[in-house]
């Protein structure tokens, strides 16, 4: 069984539904932020990062980082179909996306909500969350381009990345601009919104 620790507003949104699609046996341990439970010296022991989630895996030890989880899901249970496997054509542009995503985007908008953690002094931290927007539109606004004329972001098949697009979106300070002027992340989104896991998760992580 695996054990995902979690909290609301976290990139554990995009791995419990992956768990939940791959019918895998999992249990949830929420970790409360608002008490500084991550920054416990029991949680530090899981992720020294004290970031949020990390997949205990039982034997094979504990994973931190979303975008590593989705990989090793997506490779676990090849029979429910949440990606491209190593050897298909699509496996490239599916990793190069989610790669992008968790370096850029979760990067940027980490830098919006807390721009504090990249400076020390604070009357820089206005400018820097306005450099962290401009640079997130600019990223979805790639995004929105090589969606164009396809699907889904790894081809014409739906995979976990379209999903963890869905998610960064909804991290977005204005998801609404942004779906008005990303028409083709728009329409990802409105249809992994619409998916019947997606809002029975959305009930605890309140991404819309």
């Amino acid at each position: 069984m695996y054990t995902l620790y979690t909290a609301p507003e976290c990139g554990s949104f995009v791995v419990q539904a992956l768990l939940e699609e791959a019918g895998a046996d999992y249990r949830l341990a929420e970790i409360d932020k608002s008490r500084g439970e991550h920054k416990t010296k029991a949680y530090l022991k899981i992720d020294p990062m004290g970031a949020i989630p990390a997949l205990d895996l039982g034997r094979d030890g504990i994973m931190t980082e979303s975008a590593a989880m989705v990989i090793y899901l997506v490779d676990r249970y090849p029979e429910a179909r949440l990606g491209p496997p190593p050897t298909a054509p699509e496996r490239p542009a599916f990793l190069r996306w989610l790669i992008f995503m968790s370096v850029n985007l979760y990067q940027s908008e980490d830098r919006v909500y807390y721009p504090e953690r990249y400076t020390t002094e604070p009357k820089e931290c206005d400018g820097l969350r306005a450099a962290a927007t401009r640079q997130m539109n600019e990223q979805f606004a790639i995004i929105d381009k090589a969606l164009a004329g396809r699907r889904y972001l790894a081809g014409e098949r739906r995979s976990a990345v379209d999903l963890y697009l869905l998610m960064l979106a909804h991290w977005h300070p204005a998801p609404d601009r942004l779906f008005e002027a990303c028409s083709n992340v728009a329409r990802v989104c409105n249809k992994e919104r619409a998916r019947e896991i997606s809002v029975r998760m959305n009930e605890y992580y309140k991404l819309w």
